[in-house]
């Protein structure tokens, strides 16, 4: 009981780190005008040397790379770092409020394709989707001049990490204990790294790879990122890898109402009645599901 009783409490720690993540990314994407691509690089080299200097204060020697170099490995970070490219480009044009709602319209997508697949856990998580598809219509109505391009390509992203998220749990891949854990996290955070690398040489001056862009990034965020970033993807990770997955899914889902809430108090970005209006339904159901 008390071990089940954790599991939500990381639940819950997890949604409001991802929904401070947005938010930082928010302000350094749109406000201050940081490429998404060489800030990426620099977000994920400094959680990776953090997270090792971690390991070796915890005296942590079973690296493994039948582990951190795995298939699974590599398909999590793969998808993480293309999610985090895909935000920060629609950062630029949508706020962190709308934003949430919109890519939860994934919702509806990813339970389709649960169903199509033969899994009858998409269904419980339709309603959800149909109620945030409603929203999406709705900002498309009040926003004409949207970003089509980008609002499809969050939405095909997150539908596609919904569905390997799910499809990882259901290939019975368990972080049974602490060292799979920091071994896949370890990996995780490796990979996305070496992407960024491709990517920065690809696009970007190389010298984008020694050269800290010092005006760009505020240091109190830039530091507080690094530290949410690596709890995120550990404690993702473990939840996707977790038994109990399919009951913590309606406490994840409520990453995008964490998110408005934290960007209408540190960003000052407000809330309409339209949004008002689809947080308070989308709480309502998103509760009666996880007490169902």
């Amino acid at each position: 009981m008390i071990q089940d009783l954790s599991i939500y409490f990381l639940s819950i720690l997890c949604v409001f780190s991802r929904a401070s993540l947005n938010v930082i990314d928010r302000k350094q994407y749109h406000y201050h005008q940081i490429c998404p691509i060489v800030l990426g690089y620099w977000n994920n080299i400094f959680p990776l040397i953090i997270f090792e200097i971690i390991l070796f204060l915890l005296n942590f020697d079973k690296f493994s790379t039948q582990v951190n170099l795995t298939f699974e490995a590599f398909l999590l970070a793969s998808l993480a770092q293309i999610i985090s490219y895909v935000f920060g480009y629609c950062f630029k044009f949508i706020n962190v409020i709308h934003l949430g709602f919109i890519s939860k319209s994934a919702d509806l997508t990813v339970s389709l394709g649960l169903i199509f697949l033969g899994f009858q856990q998409g269904l419980d998580i339709l309603f959800l989707g149909l109620i945030s598809s409603l929203f999406l219509v709705f900002y498309l109505f009040k926003n004409q001049n949207a970003n089509f391009f980008a609002i499809f390509l969050l939405i095909f992203t997150v539908t596609i990490n919904g569905l390997v998220s799910f499809l990882f749990n259901e290939w019975n891949y368990v972080t049974n204990t602490l060292t799979d854990l920091l071994n896949l996290t370890e990996g995780v955070l490796l990979w996305r790294l070496f992407f960024s690398i491709l990517i920065l040489l690809a696009k970007q001056n190389p010298s984008s790879l020694y050269i800290f862009p010092i005006k760009s990034i505020a240091y109190p965020l830039f530091s507080l990122r690094v530290f949410l970033s690596i709890f995120t993807q550990g404690s993702f990770i473990y939840l996707i890898s977790h038994k109990l997955f399919i009951l913590v899914i309606p406490i994840l889902n409520m990453t995008a109402i964490a998110g408005a809430l934290l960007a209408f108090i540190f960003l000052g970005e407000k809330l309409g009645r339209g949004d008002i209006f689809f947080i308070s339904i989308f709480f309502l159901f998103s509760s009666s599901l996880f007490f169902y």
